[in-house]
């Protein structure tokens, strides 16, 4: 098949609206096709097999964020009369080219291929290496089954997650498929089992497990639990049970891994009266734990939050003998929840909340503390989209600020000289900057409560990038450099070459600083001038090289500059050009004399122009042609 040679605006505007199983099934028809639709790039968290259907028909799911977007379907027979055969395609499956058919469901749209049966083992692996390597997904195998279909599963040894679907299956088929299947994070088994599940079933060692139906599920297995996380419903495990498996996590034998076991019955015993009478449990103790104990494995989807933080502080809790473990005990009247706390430290579970709790500010001062307050303060993560400095003031106070989505968040201030008299010093530290051990002084303003560095006036080229270093180094955050800036303090300019984005403020400046400026810092994205520039910016300025540029005041930004313009985007607001430069400036780009690499000029005029009116009668434009361009034009600069 050939692709139709669309614009590659159009065609990835097609390849948009195009659904995941649409651009599958296309990317079979041809190398070109593949190489095209492998372009479009998909946020997954995993793909599915799905063997569950009992009319023998397999599926590959796909998954973005919590949603599942169904790919592709397969059948290992010749497809039904009634049914369209769209495409016949020659696979090159494992070495071996095969003839398949493929059928669109009529009610979902989504692509059924028809194969040969001696491609059952080999296929459904082909499909999903294929589909991972198509869109660059993780190639995680998971597998969603009903055991009494068993002959469907494919050529595989290892899995992530499993879940055991079907009313019901038989414990041979269980022990059979975990004997030979390694599962290596999770198992969820949605199915009633008859018979007996092996004592020494491989399931027991899953990290994670949850049993939806679990009466099967004995005192026996749990005491061979090896896993994380068990999660038990329907179960008919009883006090007594509840109360051997208690002395012996106490004893030390077993469960070494054990962090969280959640049991739902349906026996009749009241848990919350009957075992503490068996058992000694002690009283929340602030000093050995928080009262929230946090579920961060796969448990908390099992029960549908996240995150899932359980309330312990009415709880109680028991302690292991060997090693003072402590484990807090939840009892309701037919439910046993049980969590250890796996923190040989308990006042770090604290710390880390703590932590949570804090500014960016706040964390960005106790780490220059101490090695140690360093090093927990790194703990904190961020998912930040850069840094940037802000020179502006003109009290001679610098800034540097955090960016978090579209939020700007200051973090520290600072400036060459010392503190005013009336600002309290709440810390003297000896920072070693580029080589040079300096005392600086720290105060905390009292409305913001950001901290404020007071530092000798020959830091002054070195101290921002030290800064910034070591903020980026401390939460591990992109090291692009941003500055925001007012010209006329040119002097407070770190020793810089190269930065992304650049913001010029002020009220006016002078063109000699903004061509000076430039001319000494290399901008690689992005230019946005807020101020008025009085007098005449070089026709040479490498403003005209920036990808992106804005002037908000364009007074000075003349049709020569425009036609000497070398990057991409430009923003140009209360500009003085003329309907004859604008003219001139279109005739320019017809004739191809420069502006090679623009996709967009936006200009508002102060000029009293009629654009509308007196353009179209200098210039030949022609109405839309759909066949030319889309209605729409997507703007993706900055």
């Amino acid at each position: 098949m050939k692709f139709p040679t669309y614009p590659s605006v159009v065609r990835k505007e097609i390849l948009l609206e195009m659904q995941v199983s649409e651009l599958f099934l296309l990317s079979l028809t041809s190398k070109n096709a593949r190489k095209i639709v492998s372009t479009r790039k998909f946020k997954s968290t995993g793909t599915c097999f799905d063997f569950s259907n009992n009319s023998g028909i397999s599926k590959l799911f796909f998954e973005e964020w919590s949603q599942e977007i169904e790919v592709v379907r397969w059948a290992f027979r010749k497809p039904p009369v009634s049914e369209e055969i769209v495409s016949a395609e020659i696979l090159n499956i494992t070495g071996i080219d095969s003839p398949c058919r493929i059928t669109i469901n009529p009610d979902s749209g989504i692509p059924i291929i028809w194969c040969d049966s001696d491609l059952k083992k080999v296929f459904p692996s082909f499909i999903h290496r294929y589909f991972c390597d198509l869109f660059n997904v993780p190639t995680d195998v998971q597998i969603s089954m009903d055991l009494n279909h068993l002959h469907k599963l494919p050529n595989t040894d290892f899995v992530k997650n499993v879940r055991i679907t079907g009313l019901e299956t038989n414990a041979h088929l269980v022990n059979s498929f975990f004997d030979t299947v390694s599962v290596s994070y999770c198992a969820i088994l949605d199915s009633w089992i008859h018979g007996d599940v092996s004592l020494d079933s491989s399931l027991f060692k899953v990290e994670n497990i949850c049993l939806y139906g679990s009466e099967y599920f004995t005192i026996e297995h749990l005491l061979r639990f090896e896993g994380k996380h068990a999660f038990l419903s329907q179960s008919h495990l009883t006090v007594q049970d509840i109360i051997r498996f208690i002395h012996h996590w106490i004893d030390g034998r077993g469960f070494k891994n054990l962090e969280t076991l959640m049991i739902f019955t349906s026996a009749e015993d009241n848990f919350s009266d009957r075992i503490p009478e068996e058992i000694e449990l002690k009283p929340w103790d602030l000093v050995k734990r928080p009262y929230g104990f946090y579920v961060r494995s796969a448990m908390r989807d099992f029960l549908g939050f996240s995150p899932f933080m359980q309330d312990c502080s009415k709880a109680q809790d028991v302690e292991r003998k060997e090693d003072g473990l402590l484990a807090t005990v939840l009892l309701g009247d037919n439910t046993f929840i049980f969590n250890v706390w796996r923190d040989t430290d308990p006042k770090a579970v604290v710390r880390n909340e703590i932590l949570l709790e804090m500014q960016v500010s706040e964390l960005f001062l106790l780490s220059l503390t101490s090695k140690k307050a360093r090093k927990i303060v790194s703990t904190r993560k961020f998912k930040s989209t850069g840094t940037c400095f802000d020179f502006s003031d003109n009290s001679g106070i610098s800034e540097l600020s955090f960016e978090e989505w579209r939020e700007d968040i200051e973090v520290v201030r600072w400036a060459f000289r010392k503190p005013p008299v009336s600002e309290e010093i709440v810390s003297t530290e000896i920072l070693n900057v580029d080589g040079i051990d300096s005392s600086c002084r720290i105060t905390i303003n009292p409305y913001s409560g950001i901290p404020t560095i007071w530092c000798s006036s020959r830091l002054k080229k070195v101290f921002p990038s030290f800064i910034h270093r070591y903020f980026c180094d401390l939460f591990n955050v992109p090291t692009d450099v941003q500055i925001s800036m007012n010209l006329n303090h040119l002097h407070s300019l770190p020793d810089v070459k190269f930065v992304k984005n650049v913001k010029l403020a002020g009220f006016e400046t002078n063109a000699k600083l903004v061509d000076s400026f430039l001319n000494t810092v290399t901008v690689s994205n992005c230019a946005m001038l807020n101020t008025e520039i009085r007098g005449d910016l070089s026709l040479d300025s490498s403003l005209l090289k920036i990808d992106n540029i804005c002037l908000y005041n364009s007074k000075c930004f003349t049709v020569e500059h425009l036609l000497r313009f070398e990057g991409r985007h430009v923003f140009l607001s209360r500009s003085h050009l003329t309907v004859q430069e604008i003219v001139r400036f279109i005739q320019h780009w017809i004739d191809g004399k420069g502006l090679q690499s623009l996709e967009t000029l936006v200009l508002f005029s102060q000029v009293e122009d009629n654009f509308s009116e007196r353009i179209p009668e200098e210039i030949e434009l022609k109405p839309w042609d759909p066949a030319k361009r889309p209605s729409g034009f997507y703007m993706r600069s900055a």
